[in-house]
């Protein structure tokens, strides 16, 4: 029972001294200002805020040379290094990506050189900056290399299945404005769609079409695949329209009227000289075609000038009342066994007929015996 009795009266003291103390410090927050609560209601939060931006993420084991001897020891990273870092790397890398416009743009514009040329040195040394900025950024926080070092093994894994395309085109993109099959402004036909190579990316080429639809293919995909390159040589490129006249028309003179609508249009060159043949006897028409050489320009389509040319080409046919075929058929009988053909009159006109049908029955009153 002492027992008993004394952890009885131990409880009773420390709830004493519990209540005791609370009434103690209610008594003296009552006592202090409005600004002594604030500055220690800031304390409070700047140690949780202190203890939260310091808190360690990882440690790691380094290992640094100085005089000679080995020195290792454990390096803690904590949240704020890793802050710090990020906030480095965004800034840098957005930083590089910037100036390496600008850069690019001044040496197009001054330097006037190969824009394939400027696009390898912009993309090499892109490559090179990110690197020197993220081992920047990790010094400048002191966070080693070393510290990546577990991520290796992954890393290589990821590489060997999730990047294998992505190296890939990268390395594409790199053989492409090195051997310079496809430029940056060329005309190709690729994936079955006809337009003209805007950029040269680091994953994938940029081709527009002439309806303005932008087409994005894997860099691997141009050096792989068959890619029909129309300016790959020099800035000319050859189209060719078709127009058949009716049967019967004279052909040289619709050849000198052809003719006559490839030299009038400003844009068709005169070297290589346009080509007009006769090309078929169709079931239809007289089939020409009219083969000409245009030079590529910044912003051109081909489409305009063919419409053009047809539009001139109605124009001097129907002032030479040549007409353009359409699709048509003859049919002939067989003489042999002629077809008899007989034509039948009424002979009683229609309106007659008409009128008796429209005039009711003439029934006569049959006479009763009286």
């Amino acid at each position: 029972m002492n027992d008993l009795d004394q952890l009885i009266a131990s409880t009773e003291t420390l709830v004493f001294i519990t209540e005791r103390l609370r009434i103690e410090t209610s008594a003296e927050r009552s006592s202090r200002s409005l600004l002594e609560r604030l500055q220690t209601a800031l304390a409070t939060i700047s140690r949780g805020a202190s203890s939260i931006w310091n808190y360690e993420v990882f440690s790691i084991d380094d290992t640094i040379v100085a005089d000679g001897r080995v020195i290792s020891g454990t390096r803690s990273i904590t949240l704020q290094k890793l802050i710090y870092g990020l906030l480095l790397l965004t800034v840098g890398i957005w930083a590089v990506g910037r100036m390496s416009k600008i850069i690019s743009r001044q040496a197009l514009k001054r330097l006037k050189v190969d824009r394939s040329l400027v696009l390898l040195c912009e993309k090499i040394g892109y490559v090179c900056a990110v690197l020197t900025v993220i081992l920047m950024a990790l010094g400048l926080v002191q966070i080693p290399v070393t510290a990546f070092a577990f991520l290796g093994g992954a890393l290589a894994i990821g590489v060997g299945f999730g990047g294998q395309n992505l190296i890939n085109n990268f390395m594409s993109s790199l053989i492409l404005l090195i051997e310079k099959p496809i430029k940056v402004g060329d005309v190709v036909e690729a994936e079955g769609v006809l337009g003209r190579v805007t950029t040269i990316g680091g994953r994938c080429s940029t081709i527009r079409r002439f309806d303005g639809v932008d087409l994005l293919v894997p860099n691997s995909h141009l050096l792989e695949k068959t890619v029909v390159n129309r300016t790959l040589s020099d800035n000319m490129v050859r189209y060719d329209i078709k127009v058949g006249v009716a049967y019967g028309s004279p052909t040289r003179e619709v050849f000198h009227i052809l003719e006559q609508v490839v030299d009038e249009h400003g844009l068709i060159l005169k070297d290589p000289k346009p080509v007009i043949l006769l090309e078929d006897f169709a079931d239809d028409a007289l089939l020409f075609g009219i083969y000409y050489w245009i030079e590529v320009q910044e912003r051109f389509d081909f489409r305009i000038i063919a419409s053009n040319l047809r539009h001139r080409i109605d124009r001097l046919f129907r002032d030479a009342e040549i007409s353009i075929a359409f699709p048509q058929r003859d049919i002939h009988l067989d003489t042999v066994n002629p077809i008899k053909i007989q034509v039948v009159t009424d002979p009683q006109p229609k309106h007659a007929s008409t009128k008796a049908e429209a005039a009711p029955p003439n029934h006569k009153k049959p006479n009763l015996p009286s």
